[in-house]
């Protein structure tokens, strides 16, 4: 029999809408679970699970917080959902997640979706996914499809029908022909970070690594990116790290457009892994020009455009000092194999000899930071090359191979 796929919906102010999504699955062959989190009138129709069993889910008695301010009834039921469908997942029960809303009911249907593993079919139709609103408090580090309802989710109408006969069609169609999670593969599968300004020097390393046989998954540094990776090195499916490019870390203090990391290389370091270091663009923070004003001492620094509307921004001082520590802290957790690689020709695309961001003296003090109380363990590996060059994609590459036992 056919797993069902969860419909997460607020059956008090979307009952029409979800009935019509649920006979709509169902006409395509497919079974759908209603799970009501519905937090003010009673539901329009009997739900699979009412929103008392996902209250229960958490430990929570509905009847103790229905008297009390949205908030605390909306929070009752993310806490719900975060426990109820991983457990509906894990026992066979859902084939996939399903939800649509405006922000009460997107925030409340992807708290849900970032719960279940990358590859399970997660859909979540939304008026929030539009104009320049951010995606990221929704999307976290998981594979969740984001689809603009277009109109309000009001009633069915020429527009509404359309679009929901669209996202219906898309998590039918990731259930039928896709929908299985990611599994660790055999032999060793190796998480690598790049972001454009290091992308000549990672993507020629990793081509490297699958010249021989071994399998790398590239993340873009870029907030989403690095914290993803290091799930997967937690799950168990990533088997080792080429983190060459630490420019979260820098994100991660100092803001900016790349913002969203918090405890990068600590996966790693507590799984045991082998792991191949690098400071890839992590002599620099990133800024929307607009923002340029939250910047300290912005008119002192070295700067390029990385983007029409965003520039890289050379550390300073302090903010070097603070970086290289940060990062020696966290190497020195490591309880597996870790070799660091120095290039002191640039960490960045544009840090080299007489480029617009070259300031050896900031690079001498992240490393400089880095080294110092460093684990004697770690193997350091200095090379005067630049991050880009092929130099330092052949070393990276070899002193990957090495910690793998590849020859």
């Amino acid at each position: 029999m056919k797993k069902p796929i969860a419909v997460i919906a607020s059956l008090d102010t979307k009952g029409i809408e979800t009935l019509y999504v649920k006979e709509k699955i169902e006409r395509l062959g497919q079974r759908a679970l209603v799970i009501d989190v519905g937090v003010k009138e009673p539901a329009f129709f009997a739900p699979d699970i009412p929103r008392d069993e996902v209250a229960k889910a958490a430990g929570i008695v509905w009847d103790d917080v229905k008297g009390k301010e949205k908030k605390d009834r909306i929070n009752a039921m993310i806490a719900g959902l975060e426990r109820l469908v991983p457990t509906l997942y894990s026992k066979g029960l859902i084939s996939g997640v399903f939800s649509m809303g405006g922000l009460q009911n997107t925030t409340m249907g992807t708290s849900a979706m970032k719960t279940l593993p990358i590859g399970v079919p997660k859909l979540m139709l939304s008026t929030m996914a539009s104009s320049t609103r951010p995606f990221g408090p929704f999307v976290g580090s998981k594979d969740v499809t984001m689809m603009h309802s277009v109109g309000d989710i009001l009633g069915i109408n020429p527009v509404t029908r359309v679009v929901l006969d669209n996202a219906i069609g898309a998590i039918v169609g990731m259930v039928e022909h896709a929908g299985e999670q990611v599994r660790k593969p055999e032999g060793h599968l190796v998480g690598c970070t790049m972001l454009g300004v290091t992308n000549d020097g990672v993507s020629r390393a990793v081509s490297y690594l699958e010249q021989k046989g071994v399998g790398v998954v590239t993340f873009h540094a870029n907030g989403a990116g690095g914290p993803a990776m290091e799930e997967l090195i937690d799950q168990g499916i990533l088997t080792a790290a080429m983190d060459l490019t630490l420019h979260e870390i820098d994100a991660e203090f100092y803001g900016g457009h790349c913002s969203g990391a918090t405890g990068r290389l600590l996966a790693a370091a507590k799984k045991g892994v082998p792991q191949v270091v690098s400071l890839g663009a992590s002599d620099v923070i990133d800024y929307e020009v607009i923002h340029l004003s939250q910047v300290k001492d912005y008119p002192r620094r070295k700067f390029v455009y990385q983007h029409p509307t965003i520039q890289h921004i050379k550390l300073i001082e302090e903010e070097a000092v603070h970086v290289g520590r940060t990062i020696n802290e966290r190497l020195n957790t490591a309880t597996g194999p870790v070799t660091l690689i120095i290039p002191w020709g640039g960490f960045h695309q544009s840090s080299y000899k007489g480029g617009p961001i070259w300031d050896p003296e900031i690079d001498k003090l992240i490393v400089g930071n880095v080294l110092d109380g460093l684990n004697p363990a770690i193997k350091v590996v200095e090379t005067d090359a630049h991050i880009n060059e092929v130099k330092f994609s052949r070393l990276a590459a070899d002193e990957m191979l090495k910690l793998l036992g590849v020859e």
